[in-house]
C-alpha cells in the first residue's frame, strides 16, 4: 500500500525517547495501529542533562531524530543519541508466541518498562532504572536471557516501591 501520509512524533520518556509512527490512508482501518519505538539512552547522562534533552525534544515535538540530535547542546548528549538502542515496543507488547528465547526476554523487559513507566518520576528510582535497562540490553546482545529476565524482574520490583528512594534505610 503505497501513498498516504506518515505522521512522526517523538515524545521524552524515562529511557530516552519514543517514535511514535502512524500511517494514514484511506485503505487502513480508522482505527489502525501506532508503531512505537523506544530508544534508549546509555546511563551516562545525569537527569539534568537527560531532562535539558526532553526539553529539547518538547521543542520540537514533531522532529525527525537527525534533526534533534543536531540540536542537543552537549558532547555527551549528542554522543547518548548515537549509542541509542531502539526497541520495537509496540511488537514486544503484543501476545504472540516468541520465536526465541531471546524474544521471551525482551519481551518481558518491554513489559517490565511499561509497569515502571506508569509507576512516578522519582529521579533516583529513574536513574536505577536506566542502568537496569541498559544492562539487560547489553545481555540480550550477548544472549544472555536469564540476565535480561533478572533486569526485567528487578525493574518490576523498582516500580513497586512507594518508598522515596532518600528515605530508604532511614527507618
Amino acid at each position: 500500500m503505497r501513498g498516504g501520509t506518515v505522521h512522526r512524533v517523538l515524545l521524552p520518556t524515562t529511557w530516552g525517547y519514543a517514535t511514535l509512527t502512524r500511517r494514514t490512508h484511506p485503505a487502513l482501518p480508522q482505527g489502525g495501529g501506532t508503531r512505537r519505538v523506544d530508544t534508549v539512552l546509555p546511563p551516562m547522562l545525569t537527569p539534568d542533562e537527560l531532562d535539558a534533552l526532553h526539553d529539547s525534544l518538547r521543542r520540537r515535538p514533531g522532529a525527525r531524530r537527525r534533526t534533534w540530535s543536531a540540536a542537543a547542546a552537549s558532547v555527551r548528549a549528542r554522543r547518548a543519541l548515537e549509542l541509542g538502542i531502539d526497541l520495537r515496543t509496540s511488537d514486544a507488547l503484543r501476545r504472540v508466541r516468541a520465536a526465541s528465547a531471546s524474544d521471551v526476554g525482551l519481551s518481558a523487559l518491554v513489559r517490565a518498562m511499561r509497569t515502571f513507566s506508569e509507576s512516578g518520576d522519582d529521579a533516583g528510582r529513574q536513574a536505577l532504572a536506566r542502568e537496569l535497562v541498559w544492562c539487560a540490553l547489553v545481555a540480550a546482545r550477548e544472549d544472555r536471557v536469564s540476565q535480561v529476565l533478572d533486569a526485567a524482574r528487578a525493574l518490576r520490583v523498582l516500580a513497586a516501591v512507594d518508598t522515596p528512594s532518600d528515605r530508604i534505610g532511614h527507618g
